[in-house]
C-alpha cells in the first residue's frame, strides 16, 4: 500500500541489491512502523547525539587524530582483521612443526601479532569502545 508520507523503501533502501539494505555486509534489520502505534528506538536527540559523537585517538603516527562514530568503528574492526591475519600466519606455520616453524621466522610473527594487539587495546583505550575478543579469534582444526 502506498504512503505519500514515506518514500519508496526498495527505491529509497536499495533492498535486493548487493549494496543495499541487507545486502552484502549490512548488519541492519528493520520492522514495520505503525504511524499513532509504533514509537520509534531511538529519540532524535539520541540520533543527534550518535551523529555527533566523536573519538579522539593517537594513531600510528604519533599524531592525535579525531573521527565520527562510524570511522572509528571500521578503524577497529582494521585492527582486529590484523590479529587475526597474523594469528592465522602463526597457526599455518606452527603446524609445519617447531623446527620448521623456527626456521620461517614465526617468532617475528608473533612479535607482529603482539604490535597490533597493543595498537588495538591502545585503540580501545583511548576511545573508550570495547574491545571485543571474540572477533579476534581464528579457527581452531
Amino acid at each position: 500500500m502506498a504512503n505519500k508520507e514515506y518514500p519508496d523503501f526498495i527505491k529509497s533502501t536499495g533492498y535486493g541489491l548487493v549494496d543495499g539494505l541487507h545486502g552484502a555486509n549490512c548488519r541492519h534489520s528493520y520492522s514495520p512502523f505503525y504511524p499513532g502505534i509504533s514509537t520509534p528506538r531511538w529519540t532524535p536527540e539520541e540520533l543527534n547525539e550518535y551523529a555527533d559523537k566523536t573519538y579522539t585517538f593517537t594513531g600510528a603516527d604519533g599524531k592525535d587524530k579525531t573521527v565520527g562514530a562510524y570511522e572509528a568503528s571500521q578503524i577497529q574492526r582494521g585492527l582486529e582483521r590484523e590479529v587475526r591475519a597474523w594469528k592465522r600466519r602463526i597457526a599455518v606455520k606452527e603446524t609445519a612443526g617447531p623446527e620448521v616453524a623456527a626456521e620461517a621466522g614465526v617468532d617475528n610473527d608473533k612479535q607482529k601479532l603482539k604490535y597490533w594487539q597493543k595498537r588495538l587495546s591502545d585503540f580501545t583505550n583511548e576511545t573508550g569502545l570495547r574491545r571485543q575478543h571474540s572477533r579476534e579469534r581464528i579457527a581452531k582444526r
